[in-house]
Parts: structure tokens; C-alpha cells; sequence
């Protein structure tokens, strides 16, 4: 459910961007900026926290493998 409103609140807000440029809203500076606000933010924040994520989950699914073959192997050997 997170996904389906992060991927429409994304194309949500690209439409009303495009909808204002295409009506003369927004100058080309305005337009600067607001990519700026934008971009500075995903880059530093967003993009860190979903590797960090990824990183976690890679993590449990090793550990969990890896108990996973030790749990097998022990019972294998019995």
C-alpha cells in the first residue's frame, strides 16, 4: 500500500508541475528551485534510507539462510 501512494503521489505532483509550466505558473527559476528542493532531499535523505533497507533485508535473508543450512545440515547428519 506504501508503494501505491508513494508511485501516485509522484505522478500526482508531475502532473500539477507540468500542468503549471504548461500554463506559464512557474518561470524557469521557480522551476530551478523547486527541482532543487526536490532533488536535494531524495538525494540525501530518501536514497540512504532505502539502501539502508535494502541492507537490512539482505542481511536477515543471509542470517536466515545460513540458520536455515545449519538447521538442515544438523538434521541431515542425525
Amino acid at each position: 500500500m506504501d508503494l501505491l501512494r508513494l508511485v501516485f503521489g509522484l505522478v500526482y505532483s508531475a502532473a500539477v508541475i507540468f500542468e503549471e509550466v504548461k500554463e506559464g505558473n512557474l518561470t524557469k527559476e521557480k522551476l530551478e528551485e523547486l527541482h532543487l528542493s526536490i532533488g536535494i532531499p531524495h538525494s540525501v535523505i530518501e536514497n540512504p534510507a532505502i539502501f539502508l533497507i535494502m541492507a537490512i533485508l539482505v542481511v536477515r535473508l543471509l542470517t536466515l539462510r545460513h540458520y536455515g543450512t545449519l538447521h538442515a545440515k544438523r538434521n541431515f547428519n542425525s
